[in-house]
């Protein structure tokens, strides 16, 4: 179980800190872009990514997690696994070419096919690079997954949009950064997990991938419809201005979401694949990540909400005031937008993709029915309806992991009242220091940095030093902190006598 534990720990900490940066990047690029580009351009991608990014769940058709689920991989799983993503990267990306002018219709929107056809040659590039990255994630090379990630999104996507943007390209600016980060990224995973790239025609072979992946890609693509169904609900009532505002307020809400659950999956999926029949040992990965991911984002979700004003105008700009009322309503819901990632890498490891599929469809139908009823009310009803969606899935996912694990829902409450009441000390404190920060008239950057840094000492400080006000489950966590803060500590000392 140390071996476990170690691992874990350091594959958690390799992807913390590639989240930190990428969310710090990501920030500063979506505060510029926001300021060289209208709203129109950025909800003329998002339409023509609904189209590109639902085909792009059958790029792979679960080629990677079949890869890194296997327990036994020969070389001769490796060549099929490069045969089946490169083919259907080539299908999908011709099929998107041809389809392209079908998305300008449904949205009325003449530019989104051009971006659309533009986008589709990111399939048979990231086909390209399917199986390196299953590769480095099965043997846990958590830290060259890192560093492309970062690199890739730094050179590629961000230095890139923002360059072209200057220039006045326009749309073109954000296809352009995708291209160049969907590049970097394969040529950089191909040369850290280099394989044979000899085509492998077996039958045999492709049925073991695809026994797991089809699982897989059904899940997925039912996940990638409740992630944008919203979006072609927005798209089809409303204006591409307004899709816009509403793209920018779902992905401000989703930077702890996306980035800790990608980690989180990155780091958990192999890990719980070893030791899918070892009930005890999944279940404690499965309660103490649970525990951690309350802790880390209760009090980040108190945070965007209560400071949503300055969070949307410092990220955005003045010229983005609509989002504000959207992002708090969707904040409400980033707790469980990110934990129930937990209950999806669960069943992954242990081979329940199929039941996992079936909700990932209710999840769906929830999020589109949702917003459906609630755009009787505007943005505002639509950000309500897939608050519910996500609540409910939520709920359902937890539900499968018990049963999986065979626990009760009060072992597994008992896991979340930690991050429940640090979330609440945070929430306190942050109102009380806003407030009195308003009443100073404040400009909102301050007022963003002077409550966000307080509340999260005073949520660390809880953790720390009081670890008892949080529950019992929270004390291992507390341990491990304090710990790592006294490594922290000696090594700046360290460096600080090295330096006299």
């Amino acid at each position: 179980m140390k071996n476990i534990r170690k691992e874990v720990t350091n594959g958690l900490l390799w992807q913390y800190g590639s989240v930190i940066v990428q969310a710090v990047a990501q920030l500063a690029v979506l505060a510029v872009l926001s300021r060289l580009l209208p709203p129109k351009d950025f909800g003329v991608l998002s339409a023509a990514m609904i189209f590109v990014g639902f085909a792009g769940v059958f790029g792979q058709l679960g080629v990677a997690p079949a890869l890194v689920h296997l327990e036994d991989l020969s070389d001769a799983d490796v060549r099929a696994g490069f045969s089946l993503s490169v083919s259907t990267g080539v299908i999908l990306g011709g099929i998107i070419w041809a389809a392209a002018p079908l998305t300008s219709a449904y949205f009325s929107e003449p530019l989104v096919a051009p971006v659309a056809r533009a986008i589709a040659f990111t399939f048979p590039i990231a086909g390209l690079g399917t199986v390196a990255e299953a590769l480095l994630q099965r043997h846990l090379n958590f830290k060259a997954l890192t560093v492309i990630a970062v690199v890739s999104y730094i050179l590629g996507y961000a230095l890139v949009a923002s360059v072209c943007a200057a220039s006045g390209a326009g749309v073109w600016s954000l296809v352009a950064g995708t291209l160049a980060q969907r590049g970097i990224q394969t040529i950089s995973t191909f040369a850290a997990a280099p394989h044979s790239i000899l085509p492998q025609f077996s039958l045999h072979r492709y049925q073991r991938l695809l026994r797991f992946g089809i699982g897989h890609t059904l899940a997925q693509i039912f996940n990638y419809t409740a992630n944008q169904g919203d979006y072609a609900v927005v798209g089809r009532l409303f204006s591409a201005e307004i899709l816009g505002v509403y793209s920018r307020s779902y992905q401000l809400m989703m930077l702890p979401a996306r980035f800790l659950g990608q980690a989180l999956d990155r780091v958990l999926f192999p890990v719980m694949a070893r030791v899918q029949s070892e009930n005890d040992r999944l279940a404690s990965l499965f309660l103490n990540a649970s525990l951690v991911v309350c802790m880390i984002v209760g009090p980040a979700s108190v945070l965007m909400v209560l400071l949503a004003p300055e969070i949307v105008a410092v990220a955005l700009g003045d010229n983005w005031a609509a989002a504000v009322v959207p992002f708090q309503i969707l904040s409400c819901g980033v707790l469980f937008r990110t934990a129930y990632k937990i209950s999806d890498t669960l069943a992954k490891a242990c081979g329940a993709v199929y039941r996992r599929s079936f909700r990932e469809a209710l999840y769906a139908l929830l999020v589109i029915g949702g917003s459906v009823v609630g755009a009787r009310w505007g943005i505002r009803g639509v950000t309500i309806g897939v608050l519910f969606a996500l609540t409910s899935n939520y709920v359902l996912a937890s539900a499968a992991s018990i049963r999986i694990l065979r626990m009760t829902w009060r072992t597994f409450m008992r896991h979340q009242v930690g991050g429940l009441r640090l979330a609440m000390y945070t929430a306190v404190a942050a109102f009380l220091l806003r407030q009195g920060l308003g009443a100073l008239s404040v400009g909102p950057l301050m007022i963003l940095l002077v409550v966000s840094v307080s509340a999260l000492t005073c949520a660390l400080g809880i953790l720390t030093l009081r670890p008892e006000w949080l529950g019992a489950e929270a004390a291992p966590v507390s341990r491990v902190l304090r710990r790592f803060i006294a490594v922290q500590i000696e090594a700046i000392s360290h460096r600080i006598r090295a330096v006299t």
